[in-house]
């Protein structure tokens, strides 16, 4: 499952085009793309709108760091964790208030298992973009696999909130509600 979850964010990364520069909340661009994504009903709209808006959570605003976030992706995907970490530690190091890189090691640590390490990451990334529905999905696994039913449900919950399209999602909420209201799955 850890790795399905990964191999699902980086999908999103190796598809995305380079553009212009990535923010948070203040960031114009992103406000216009989840609003978009929230209004519409079309699917491949919705597809491109999340691959828009992980295309521009990949942007730095540093072209070589962008390289190496882009090279750390996909030392991920390849099973090339030291490389990955250390890609992701300069990210971090060099632009500690962009989400992507506090995103991706906190992925990183997911697949380590290393499930403390990913949360705090993940609250280091939510902290900077709060509607990261990727962040928020691998906390509610996180949770989930943790037996914390009722945070795994609330993390779900608020990716659901950010991005109405992740249909994985809404099936985990509805397994999880059955689950903390005590009705058989």
């Amino acid at each position: 499952m850890r790795r399905v979850y990964a191999l699902f964010l980086i999908a999103f990364v190796l598809t995305a085009a380079p553009g212009g520069r990535a923010g948070g909340l203040g960031d114009g661009v992103l406000a216009e793309l989840f609003q978009r994504l929230k209004a519409t009903a079309d699917s491949l709209e919705a597809e491109n709108l999340q691959g828009r808006i992980w295309e521009r959570w990949m942007q730095t605003g540093d072209k070589a760091v962008d390289v190496v976030l882009a090279r750390g992706t996909v030392a991920m995907s390849l099973g090339d964790y030291r490389r990955a970490m250390t890609d992701f530690d300069y990210v971090i190091e060099r632009r500690p208030g962009e989400s992507e890189g506090w995103n991706k090691r906190a992925t990183l640590h997911f697949l380590l298992g290393d499930f403390d390490a990913s949360v705090s990451d993940i609250g280091r990334t939510l902290a900077i973009e709060p509607r990261h529905f990727g962040a928020l999905s691998g906390l509610g696994m996180i949770e989930a696999e943790r037996q914390n039913y009722p945070a795994a449900l609330a993390a779900y919950r608020r990716a659901l909130e950010a991005n109405p399209h992740l249909t994985g999602v809404r099936d985990q909420i509805e397994i999880l509600r059955n689950l903390v209201e005590g009705r058989k799955i």
